[in-house]
């Protein structure tokens, strides 16, 4: 059985992509599939790990609950999402073939809202069919998607942290360094010169995180900072700051 909803989120459909590609996040909403680990090509499991293979499945677990009070349940691979411009697809199957999902959203932008349809087919094997429990609803797709994905997708709320630009000059890099350390602010510094470009964001005129890209090299954090030490010449600063009180302010929305 498919089920299908149609429902407007109050965030942009960026935003949305980003929570909804997200394996971790997605596998979180349904309320009934949850990510164990990575399972590779050759069929060998693991605990999760930080970058997954185009080749690799994730290991995952599907539970359901039954009339009876208890809870089923069988281990299982998941597919990699199948991303498109606007459309996420998550495919699974549990091991013993009891149970196969395929869930598949929609996403069209809407001003600054996104339009998101949901499609749910989650296939039960007939002997467990008779004992799931699914409350209110009419059927366990139904209730996976307005008892879970929904509830998650409407909820969600990403403040925008809108940066200003509040200073921009140009000088020798030796000069425009001590101009940093006046900077006793909460948000962002970016400097380019002849052969590299650095980024760095501030707290109260502190460097916290550091990026620097130069012949295609890209240093972090302590490293980007000392080889910023040994270039020099004409550099442009730029200063933004993020405005607490309007931070405040869209959180408080």
């Amino acid at each position: 059985m498919t089920y299908s909803e149609e429902i407007t989120i109050s965030e942009d459909k960026s935003t949305v992509m980003q929570i909804i590609a997200d394996p971790f996040k997605f596998s979180g909403m349904t309320g009934h599939i949850s990510i164990l680990g990575i399972q590779d090509n050759k069929g060998e499991r693991s605990p999760p790990q930080s970058i997954v293979k185009t080749d690799d499945k994730y290991w995952i677990g599907i539970v359901v609950g039954t009339k009876s009070d208890k809870v089923e349940g069988s281990q299982g691979i998941m597919d990699i999402p199948m991303i498109s411009p606007n459309s996420i697809e998550y495919k699974g199957v549990s091991d013993d073939k009891k149970y196969q999902f395929r869930i598949l959203f929609i996403l069209k932008p809407l001003q600054e809202k996104t339009r998101l349809t949901v499609n749910v087919e989650f296939n039960i094997k007939q002997g467990i069919l008779g004992r799931l429990f699914f409350g209110k609803y009419t059927s366990f797709e139904e209730h996976l998607v307005k008892g879970h994905i929904v509830p998650y997708l409407t909820h969600i709320r990403c403040p925008k942290l809108t940066m200003k630009e509040i200073t921009k000059i140009r000088g020798e890099l030796s000069e425009i360094l001590k101009e940093i350390n006046k900077q006793k602010i909460t948000g962002a510094i970016s400097l380019k010169g002849e052969k590299f470009k650095f980024a760095a964001w501030l707290e109260r005129g502190e460097i916290k995180d550091a990026k620097l890209y130069s012949e295609e090299v890209e240093s972090s954090n302590g490293d980007a900072l000392l080889k910023l030490y040994s270039f020099s010449g004409i550099t442009e600063l730029t200063v933004y700051e993020i405005p607490s009180d309007e931070v405040l302010t869209e959180i408080l929305r």
